[in-house]
């Protein structure tokens, strides 16, 4: 763990330095909500330490632990994956238990424990068993261990103990928040494989993929059609049994669905974030995070920025979206130049945010590009961002509440020099 990341703890548990640049952004939202609730945090240590002591009692007696010895393959995964996460391997410990399910979970903050089940072992390959190793991993890197206690424990319906006390509240908030949490260690999983047909054959068999039948030749294009199915026949129902179909399973779910998290995971892999960490070094990794801020509705102002000036790339420069959607991410967020890329002919970005009389806010990017000539060509580009006015970022809402304007411009890129 680096010393930035033991200075600078999650609210619920010791996360590490470039873990905003894996975390879905909800994660991150629900996580710091979850820790804002007073008492909450004391109450979290007692469940953690109690399920802890009746954990590791649980492994040492009918589990037993992976090293070199004893089953040297799987543990020979387990030390790439941490090393693929930037992790000390020796610092950890993993462990196999004799169920029948295919299954794996994180526990310890101390002495972060990895615990596989027989099945998982059995039915996995390397590569897959990298995947799902690499997602426990990410709930370390992401500090969900003690919230994930909490989630366990809500999920097992202990009404008689404190957690009764703040079920009615605090349940909802942390069954959604964990949903989030797997998509985030879905990310730390396909950086630790570096395969997403591995992951996707992960997510076939959590569905109920029989094992003895091997793989489909294309499990993304099978998970693609399906979740494409998915989303239609939700999109169909009335709003009656959306409802009813979306509560009867979130409500109490610690998990999204298998093509849910499939498609959340190559939604993040297609804009371009797995390539950005997986090239990255630890040092830049950090600065990646560094660059992630606290305020999630900017962060998706951003995007929704990235994105849109990606989409006119494609579109008229003839450009590959997947890298410019990389590059942007570069030179809008973390500031680097787009000098001697793929994208050098944008020269300088700005975005307008304009209030309208009926308080609706309108985003609109001015993009100058040198396309062959000696001056830069103004290219007029609107943001798909939502126009209600409560869901621009603070600093901007405060220019229109507070110093009354009605157009605020933002710097996004200029070329260093």
């Amino acid at each position: 763990m680096t010393k930035d990341a033991k200075e600078n703890p999650t609210p619920m548990d010791k996360g590490l330095a470039w873990a905003p640049a894996l975390q879905h952004p909800l994660d991150r939202l629900y996580l710091k909500k979850i820790g804002d609730i007073p008492l909450l945090p004391k109450i979290m240590g007692w469940v953690v330490d109690r399920q802890r002591e009746e954990i590791e009692a649980m492994l040492a007696g009918d589990g037993f632990a992976i090293t070199k010895d004893s089953l040297s393959d799987a543990y020979a995964v387990f030390e790439a994956a941490c090393s693929a996460l930037d992790l000390d391997a020796g610092r950890f410990r993993f462990f196999c238990e004799a169920d029948s399910s295919i299954n794996a979970f994180t526990t310890g903050s101390d002495i972060p424990t990895v615990v596989a089940t027989r099945v998982l072992l059995e039915v996995c390959s390397d590569e897959e068993l990298a995947f799902v190793i690499g997602h426990e991993l990410g709930h370390y890197i992401c500090g969900h261990v003690r919230c994930h206690a909490l989630a366990r424990y809500l999920s097992e319906g202990m009404k008689w103990t404190p957690a009764w006390l703040l079920g009615v509240g605090v349940e909802p908030l942390v069954m959604a928040w964990s949903r989030y949490s797997e998509l985030s260690a879905d990310r730390a999983g396909l950086l630790a494989c570096r395969d997403f047909d591995a992951a996707s054959r992960v997510y076939l068999k959590l569905a109920g993929f029989p094992s003895r039948k091997g793989g489909p030749a294309n499990p993304q294009r099978i998970l693609m059609d399906q979740s494409i199915q998915y989303a239609q026949q939700l999109g169909g129902r009335n709003l009656l049994s959306r409802l009813l179909h979306q509560t009867g399973h979130a409500f109490s779910a610690t998990h999204p669905r298998a093509i849910e998290r499939f498609a959340a995971l190559d939604e993040w892999n297609d804009r371009g974030f797995y390539d950005e960490l997986a090239d990255a070094t630890p040092e830049e990794r950090i600065r990646i995070a560094e660059n992630v801020g606290t305020d999630y509705l900017k962060n998706a102002l951003d995007m929704a920025v990235v994105e849109s000036v990606a989409d006119y790339a494609e579109k008229n420069l003839g450009k590959s979206r997947k890298e410019s959607l990389r590059l942007l991410r570069k030179a809008f967020l973390h500031g680097d130049s787009l000098q001697g890329t793929a994208l050098e002919e944008i020269v300088y970005a700005e975005l307008a945010v304009e209030e309208k009389k009926d308080g609706a806010c309108e985003y609109t990017l001015s993009l100058f590009l040198l396309r062959g000539q000696e001056n830069p060509v103004k290219a007029t580009i609107s943001v798909d961002y939502t126009s209600d006015r409560d869901f621009a970022p603070e600093a901007i809402r405060r220019q229109f509440i507070q110093l009354r304007q009605k157009q605020v411009k933002i710097l996004v890129y200029k070329p260093k020099k």
